[in-house]
């Protein structure tokens, strides 16, 4: 495919007129138009004509008004081609100022043409002859819904000739990335039911079909790439469809790993997301940068630890407690499994306490911080 991406894109509006050369050999193929009631019309209209006869595009004749041919608009990957037995190739018009109407929307709020009501991101289907062969591309526009603004965004034609183009042919629509992804040990059972995942949701959700949480050793994370996310089997991901909200979920107990191995305890491991393309919005999947690394273990009521920091770490019936071996200056902050912030503090006592009324039952993480030093630790409260 030979694309042509214009930037930035162009506006047409206020009676102007574009001319695009579609091949760019110097000669425009295809003329694109807005007129008002200045130029005889009872409202606004965007259109398009066809310049010379080594040049069509797509639409047919509506039983509504027979006398035009409206433009067709395709979604992306439109087969664009000369078989497709419900589609028209519509010739250059004997008088050369003749328009195909996209949109003409009257003052009276009647409308005539295909792109009406508001089109983003939608295709013309078009062809030129090179060499007295067709060659077959598509051109990408928008419409506003008043017909008083039209924008080409980029267009494109194959080299070889006769041969099928898609809408949006060699151009690379990303569906959209999730955020703030979390995994987090919830359980005790040594699978992946041990695993909960939270992310916050695409921004732009119409670009996307289904999301799929990943599970990676960090040991794999080097040779982890879109290509390997996407030819996983079934086993290997967890779908889930978008929903307009951000997500939380628990895996199944037999989902497996990036590498179709048992998820198991005291391997470290990393959570991706696949946002996989719908093919009205978007034609690539986009995969999503690793979450902090986590790893499964036995959560008990009381964990001892000896490591530079010192601390004595358990959970009684009132308080998190933690004994250091001597005073230091301590940030303490605690997170849910959703990753949210419920308890900072800065101390300086050795022995520290953390009201836990209030808290609900589950699991917690404990960030002990200072100057030179961090420790995580895992905890069950109201077991």
């Amino acid at each position: 495919m030979i694309v042509t991406d214009l930037t930035p894109d162009t506006i047409v509006n206020d009676n102007e007129i574009y001319y695009l050369d579609l091949n760019n050999d110097g000669t425009p193929d295809f003329k694109f138009v807005h007129e008002d009631s200045a130029s005889g019309l009872n409202g606004n209209g965007i259109g398009v004509a066809i310049l010379h006869t080594d040049a069509e595009f797509m639409g047919d004749l509506p039983a509504v008004d027979p006398s035009h041919y409206y433009p067709y608009k395709f979604k992306i990957n439109t087969s664009i081609d000369s078989n497709a037995s419900t589609m028209q190739w519509v010739t250059k018009h004997p008088d050369p100022d003749v328009i195909r109407v996209l949109n003409l929307q009257f003052y009276n709020s009647s409308y005539a043409g295909q792109w009406v009501f508001g089109v983003t991101n939608h295709y013309l289907g078009v062809r030129v002859k090179i060499n007295q062969k067709w060659h077959y591309g598509w051109i990408l526009m928008d419409v506003v819904a008043n017909a008083t603004q039209m924008t080409i965004k980029s267009y494109a034609y194959r080299a070889n000739s006769d041969s099928t183009v898609l809408a949006g042919e060699g151009l690379f629509f990303l569906s959209d990335s999730v955020s703030n992804i979390i995994g987090a040990d919830i359980a005790n059972n040594a699978n992946a039911s041990d695993i909960s995942v939270s992310f916050q949701k695409a921004v732009n959700e119409n670009t996307i079909d289904e999301y799929r949480v990943i599970i990676v050793p960090v040991s794999f994370v080097s040779s982890f790439d879109l290509q390997v996310a996407q030819s996983l089997y079934s086993n290997s991901f967890t779908s889930i469809n978008q929903s307009g909200t951000n997500v939380n979920v628990t895996l199944n107990s037999n989902i497996r790993d990036a590498q179709g191995n048992p998820i198991v305890e005291n391997i470290d491991y990393v959570v991706y997301v696949l946002s996989v393309a719908n093919t009205n919005n978007s034609n690539t999947d986009f995969l999503s940068g690793p979450s902090p690394s986590f790893k499964l273990t036995n959560t008990i009521g009381v964990e001892n630890h000896n490591t530079n920091l010192e601390p004595i770490i358990y959970v009684d019936v009132r308080n998190i407690i933690i004994k250091q071996a001597k005073t230091k200056k301590m940030i303490l902050s605690l997170y849910n499994v959703s990753g949210s912030l419920v308890y900072s503090k800065e101390s300086l006592e050795q022995t520290i306490l953390i009201p836990i009324n209030g808290f609900s039952k589950g699991i917690y993480f404990l960030h002990l911080t200072n100057k030179n030093e961090r420790l995580i630790r895992k905890l069950m409260i109201g077991r």
